[in-house]
């Protein structure tokens, strides 16, 4: 928690280290596709939080992830998601 203070402190003081270069977009890039197509990994998450949390992260996935309902690949993969 106090690392993520210290963060947002640099941040809002104009520090310039937070804009991310074009090979951590790249690597984030790859993280989101592994996760989108690979539910499993978010399937064994849901069951680690508590049910207090669950919906919140339900939410943060499908809005981030599969945010696309008109999109028949993304409706796919979350449905996928919910079988696992």
């Amino acid at each position: 928690m106090k690392e993520l203070s210290s963060h947002l402190e640099d941040v809002s003081q104009g520090s310039n280290d937070y804009y991310p270069n074009s090979e951590h977009t790249q690597l984030y890039g790859n993280l989101f596709f592994l996760l989108q197509n690979e539910p499993r990994h978010i399937a064994t998450l849901t069951r680690l939080v508590t049910l207090s949390e669950i919906d919140t992260l339900l939410q943060t996935v499908m809005f981030t992830l599969y945010g696309n309902q008109y999109e028949s690949r993304e409706e796919h993969l979350l449905l996928t998601m919910f079988q696992l």
